[in-house]
């Protein structure tokens, strides 16, 4: 078993070698081999030259290798990853580190390695660029492969094609969604690049919005627009245009999409926004936008708020029982409306608004029974 592992190694290790454009990494479900098999794949050496020989091999469910020469995609077979992970691990080159991170990206002390090696002018950046895509086909969403990839971001700027960035992150993203640590990444491209851009960052927020039409879960997509439209000047006309596209766009997705949570989180953030904004074109004093959540937590719905318009969509929203997802759909609307109606005083000064605060109130208390508790005791201290 230890010369089949050996063998394995090597074998991987000519194969990045010799085809360092390889694009994606699976890992394979097979049968573990018996004695006999091992000792069948460690005599043809793992050789790729003859392709029909090992196409045609009749243990082809316990093949520890997949791969496709034209489009240079590479499958390691489950049953070998721990003795072949093990024998990595006690190597010192800077390949073993490839095989250790092609089966754990997270492994903060290989990628540290292979910054040492770029350091020390042994490992290109642009090997590593290539090398990083390979392992995020199959690890989206490692942390640590984030990080590194950043490294080389800052290592040298001027390598690095803003174009074939967002490429990338687009592909990540849609391959595995809610990837928050795609996204911040791509936040911190983009405002790298077109910080001060308004015309590149609306070009973008439009993107990222035929995006979030496939995958209107994706809440991570969302806090990226956020992230975009906090960079725009905070007395801008493009600000208050782009917040005003976005509450309506949002207002007509959570009726096309009912019951999805990140719809509703969206739009408690544009309307403190949108509120702030207001508050700073009817004062004298410059308050920032780009506030703390503490502030945006004390942030008051003022009288620019349309109060009365966002109730009647709200209750619009309530009444609509034949949707799919109702019950979700109504929790959501009216922490909604309970949320708005904390961030105001009209309920403590209005009679009529104080008893439509408190029937919301019980509504939830019935409806989201998890938090009913916590809703009761909002009940007995009004």
């Amino acid at each position: 078993m230890n010369d089949f592992v050996a063998n394995l190694f090597s074998t991987l290790e000519s194969l990045l070698q010799q085809y360092p454009q390889l694009n994606e990494l699976a890992l394979v479900v097979g049968d573990a081999p018996n004695e006999e098999e091992i000792q069948e794949w460690n005599d043809l050496c793992f050789s790729f030259e003859n392709d029909e020989e090992w196409a045609q091999h009749k243990s082809t469910k316990t093949k520890p290798i997949v791969f496709n020469k034209k489009e240079y995609k590479l499958g390691i077979a489950f049953w070998c990853l721990g003795p072949l992970y093990q024998y990595a691990t006690h190597q010192h080159s800077t390949f073993s580190t490839s095989i250790i991170l092609m089966i754990n990206a997270d492994n903060f002390s290989a990628w540290n390695r292979r910054r040492r090696a770029i350091l020390e002018g042994t490992l290109s950046l642009e090997q590593e660029f290539q090398f990083v895509e390979f392992i995020a086909s199959k690890h989206p969403k490692s942390s640590e492969l984030w990080f590194h990839r950043r490294w080389i971001f800052n290592r040298d700027p001027s390598f690095v094609s803003f174009e074939k960035e967002m490429k990338f992150c687009s592909f990540i993203c849609e391959i595995y969604p809610r990837n928050y640590y795609c996204w911040t990444y791509r936040t911190y491209i983009m405002t790298q690049y077109y910080g001060k851009d308004t015309f590149k960052l609306k070009q973008e927020i439009e993107s990222v919005k035929q995006f979030i039409k496939k995958h209107i879960g994706d809440y991570s997509a969302m806090v990226y627009i956020q992230q975009l439209l906090q960079l725009f000047p905070k007395h801008s006309s493009e600000l208050k245009e782009l917040l005003v596209d976005q509450l309506y766009w949002n207002q007509l997705w959570v009726h096309y999409f009912p019951g999805h949570e990140s719809l509703w989180q969206h739009r408690r953030f544009l309307t403190i926004q949108w509120n702030l904004l207001q508050q700073q074109q009817h004062t004298t004093t410059t308050s920032p936008l780009h506030v703390t959540i503490e502030e945006e937590e004390n942030s008051v719905i003022n009288p620019h708020f349309d109060l009365e318009e966002e109730i009647l969509w709200l209750q619009q929203i309530i009444q609509e029982e034949d949707v799919q997802d109702y019950e979700q759909q109504c929790i959501y609307a009216l922490q909604y409306l309970q949320w708005v109606f904390k961030h105001n005083s009209f309920h403590t000064k209005n009679e009529a608004w104080r008893e439509f605060y408190l029937a919301t109130i019980s509504k939830l208390k019935y409806l989201d029974t998890i938090r009913s508790n916590f809703y009761k005791q909002i009940i007995l201290g009004e």
